[in-house]
C-alpha cells in the first residue's frame, strides 16, 4: 500500500543525497580556485571522461556475463544445476 508520510521521507533523502557535493565535485572545486578556470574545467572534462569510461566498462562486463550464462544454460544439464537457487539435494534423484 502506498504510504505518503514514507514516500516524503523517501524523497527528502533522495534530493539531500543528489545535491550533496561528492568528491569528484569536490575535487573539480578546488582545482578550479587553486589554478584557474582552465584547470577546473580541464578537472571537470576528465572526471567526466573517467566516469564515462567506468559505465561503458561496467556495460560491457554486465553484456559478457549475461552471455555466458545464456550460453551456459543453454549447453548442459551441469550449467543449469550450478546456476539452480535450489539447495543441491532438491534435484539430485
Amino acid at each position: 500500500m502506498f504510504d505518503s508520510a514514507r514516500f516524503l521521507i523517501f524523497l527528502s533523502a533522495a534530493i539531500l543525497l543528489a545535491i550533496a557535493p561528492g568528491p569528484g565535485m569536490l575535487y573539480v572545486l578546488a582545482r578550479a580556485l587553486g589554478g584557474g578556470r582552465r584547470e577546473g574545467l580541464l578537472s571537470a572534462l576528465g572526471t567526466f571522461f573517467g566516469g564515462m569510461v567506468h559505465v561503458f566498462a561496467a556495460a560491457a562486463g554486465i553484456s559478457i556475463i549475461l552471455a555466458k550464462i545464456r550460453h551456459g544454460l543453454c549447453r548442459s544439464e551441469v550449467s543449469r544445476r550450478r546456476l539452480s537457487l535450489l539447495p543441491r539435494d532438491s534435484y539430485d534423484s
